[in-house]
């Protein structure tokens, strides 16, 4: 090799003792800048990953949801006697979607198959994990217009068509209270509990159908019977 050449560092070829850049590969012959370059373009390459990565875990939620879409909504909590002519319904929006909620259907189904139900109409936005209360109208037992399963059995019978069974019965719901109240209670003669269940009725900007949810509490009632009807049976 001619004296006034040296080798590149890395290609090997020949090239003039002073050059920086080999003009054969376009290697920079100082050691300090490609190590510069070097962890330039490491650093370079991790800033983009982790801007994907946070990019990702920020969308990640939102992913899920439309991936794994599911709308839910529960009865958090019935209080009969939250004030004088007010009951107090409580709910929890614990699905993936704002929900527009109709309606609050209570039902009793007796072992003859006989069905009682009760809606309040509620007719409210609830939000995405919302917890949120409606204060409806409610009716307490009085001692003369009750009735249990069994009498409510005999009369439906005799009254034959579901529009007389509601014209002379109605369903009351019944809270946590009500089911633990203490011995001696005065409790109106007839008063029995009857168990019920609960279905949510709502809709979604997504769904735009009426859906029906069941509430997973557990919940009881008694039946009253009409003025108009004391003497049937």
């Amino acid at each position: 090799m001619p004296p006034d050449r040296v080798q590149c560092q890395f290609c090997i070829s020949e090239i003039h003792p002073e050059s920086r850049i080999c003009s054969v590969c376009g290697t920079d012959q100082r050691a300090a800048v490609r190590h510069f370059k070097r962890w330039g373009a490491i650093l370079s390459t991790l800033s983009v990953v982790l801007g994907i990565l946070t990019i990702a875990i920020s969308l990640w939620p939102q992913a899920l949801r439309a991936l794994f879409y599911e709308e839910g909504i529960d009865i958090y909590e019935y209080v009969a006697r939250e004030a004088p002519g007010r009951s107090k319904l409580t709910f929890l929006n614990n699905g993936d979607g704002d929900l527009f909620v109709n309606e609050v259907v209570f039902e009793y189904v007796s072992d003859a198959g006989n069905r009682l139900d009760r809606t309040i109409i509620v007719n409210e936005w609830i939000r995405r994990n919302e917890v949120r209360s409606f204060y409806p109208r409610t009716v307490q037992p009085v001692s003369h217009s009750t009735s249990g399963p069994k009498r409510f059995d005999a009369m439906a019978s005799e009254l034959g068509s579901l529009a007389e069974i509601k014209r002379c019965f109605s369903l009351m719901i019944a809270d946590y209270a009500w089911k633990q109240r203490p011995l001696g209670f005065n409790v109106p003669p007839g008063v029995v509990d009857v168990p019920v269940t609960a279905l949510v009725r709502a809709s979604s900007a997504r769904s735009k159908e009426l859906i029906d949810f069941s509430a997973t509490g557990d919940y009881a009632g008694f039946i009253m019977l009409a003025e108009r009807c004391r003497g049937a049976g």
